[in-house]
């Protein structure tokens, strides 16, 4: 969809005297992407054309001189040139760089996740870890340079393409246009109802199909190129030194010290690029969490840190006690506090119970699973009671010997296996999953009322978790092996504490990287 803050334009077209237009490669809020012909250099090149906003001049000036430091490191699109436009009074900034291919998220998109639970994802392993080194260079790049990328996510890591696949690409556009044949909106203009073919473009069309063919000839003979990963999109970038406190990061993919307004750099890069990374092995993001409609941004924040906790299996969040946020989420004792519903613009201590009594609740619950008899709930009350032959009508929760949570009922043929993983509570009994469902919908299904959803919240903060190996196992159907040392590998990244977090180098000789 153009904007009408888009430069006009259609294939054929030429920029700033030399570059040909031949299609779209993408577009986003601030900018559409071209791929180019440069006659004279007989070369392709990728232009990206900056919409009529201050904020995307301000981003595309801040790119400029990042891929200018930048220039020649691996790991990172390789700038040209940059030059403007005018389209009426408006002026329009344009960068050029490399050509490369698709981003993550578009394979993301495209793969066929439920193959991999089939032990294909074996197969699968060498490309995770080529896109793991790929983005860690990347990274290691900025950090030499002093600069933080700060906005690590699927769509600003692409895969190369070979010169061949290019040529292949704009030749197919170029004998679509000569055909007048019909293209989808947004491939070969921007702005414009349609291409208008003057004798003038289909000459000049006709000299580009000439001499790309020609160049398609010359590679026949070249052996095939290797699929690079590089880090696209640096208009976020940031100097190491200026101790930002800026929300940079996407939010799916954003570490807890920008949260919470703390001091971001290097790190929060690592943090980024361990989300990205799950994600490319599951198909599914690793912190989404679900909140109910009408949320505020600071409750969606807040569910995103509770659920970071878990996944993480650390609810210690004091390193970052110094962020501007910190006392939004967390009490003087470092914990939580009470996130209240009914006013969606309250996250307080509840009134009903001070922070003292929460946490000797808690306490409690964590003395009575350490004890030697079981502890059981009865359906439709909250208050645990201590019991070794419990009668119908109680239940209890319990972990086996791979982290998987289950819910115990007395007389039950079986063991109900109550996989939590984002919000998503699955069911599954005698090996059968029963699908996902949120937790309220699971509690309505079974009429075991609301005191089962508090009690269940309250075990889960009592038991240790390593969600990240048993959904792997449990859910994506890994191995446990392979889970345990791919999950290694991410906690490693996601570590709370920006200063325990693991560098870039210590991530490209961490084992997993390694390993056959």
């Amino acid at each position: 969809m153009t904007s009408t803050k888009d430069y006009r334009a259609e294939a054929g077209d030429v920029l700033n005297g030399v570059y040909v237009l031949l299609r779209i490669l993408g577009s986003g809020a601030n900018s559409t992407v071209w791929l180019t012909w440069h006659p004279n250099h007989l070369q392709f090149y990728a232009i990206k054309v900056m919409r009529r906003r201050s904020r995307a001049e301000e981003r595309a000036r801040n790119e400029i001189e990042a891929l200018k430091t930048v220039r020649g490191k691996p790991g990172i699109v390789q700038y040209v040139e940059d030059f403007t436009v005018r389209s009426g009074t408006a002026i329009h900034v344009c960068i050029v760089t490399e050509v490369l291919g698709p981003n993550l998220a578009t394979l993301i998109e495209s793969t066929n996740y439920e193959e991999h639970r089939l032990d294909s994802y074996r197969q699968y392993l060498p490309w995770l870890r080529t896109v793991a080194r790929g983005i860690l260079e990347g990274l290691r790049s900025f950090e030499e340079c002093q600069l933080a990328h700060s906005n690590v996510k699927p769509e600003n890591v692409v895969v190369t393409r070979s010169q061949r696949e290019i040529c292949d690409d704009a030749l197919e556009v170029i004998d679509g246009i000569l055909r007048k044949e019909t293209f989808p909106e947004d491939v070969i203009s921007c702005g414009v109802e349609r291409v208008y073919l003057s004798s003038d473009k289909i000459g000049s069309l006709e000299r580009m199909k000439a001499q790309i063919e020609r160049l398609k000839r010359t590679l026949r003979n070249e052996g095939n190129e290797v699929p690079q990963i590089k880090l696209v999109d640096l208009g976020n970038t940031v100097a190491v030194s200026s101790g930002s406190r800026s929300e940079l990061q996407s939010s799916l993919y954003r570490s807890p010290e920008v949260i919470l307004c703390e001091e971001s750099g290097l790190a929060a890069g690592i943090f980024s690029a361990a989300c990205t990374l799950f994600e490319l092995a599951t198909g599914k993001y690793l912190l989404e969490a679900e909140v109910p409609e009408g949320c505020n941004h600071h409750q969606r924040c807040f569910a995103h840190l509770q659920l970071m906790a878990r996944i993480i299996n650390n609810f210690d969040f004091s390193s970052l006690k110094d962020g501007k946020w910190y006392s939004d989420f967390f009490d003087e004792f470092g914990k939580f506090k009470i996130y209240t519903t009914e006013d969606p613009g309250t996250m307080s201590v509840n009134e009903d119970s001070t922070v003292a009594e929460q946490s000797g609740q808690h306490s409690e619950v964590q003395s009575m699973h350490d004890s030697n008899e079981d502890v059981w709930y009865q359906f439709g009350r909250t208050a645990p009671i201590i019991s070794a032959r419990p009668t119908v009508g109680f239940y209890r929760f319990e972990m086996d010997e791979n982290g998987c949570l289950l819910l115990i009922i007395p007389n039950a043929p079986s063991p109900i296996k109550v996989v939590y993983w984002a919000g998503v509570v699955t069911v599954m009994r005698d090996e059968y999953n029963f699908g996902p469902r949120l937790l309220n919908e699971l509690i309505s299904c079974y009429g075991w009322g609301e005191p089962l959803a508090r009690n269940f919240t309250q075990f889960l903060e009592t038991v240790p978790l390593c969600p990240i190996r048993n959904q792997l196992v449990t859910l994506f159907g890994w191995e446990a092996k392979k889970a345990k040392q791919f999950a290694r590998f991410l906690m490693f990244m996601l570590r709370i504490d920006p200063k325990k977090r693991a560098t870039t180098q210590e991530c490209l000789e961490h084992p997993w990287l390694s390993e056959i």
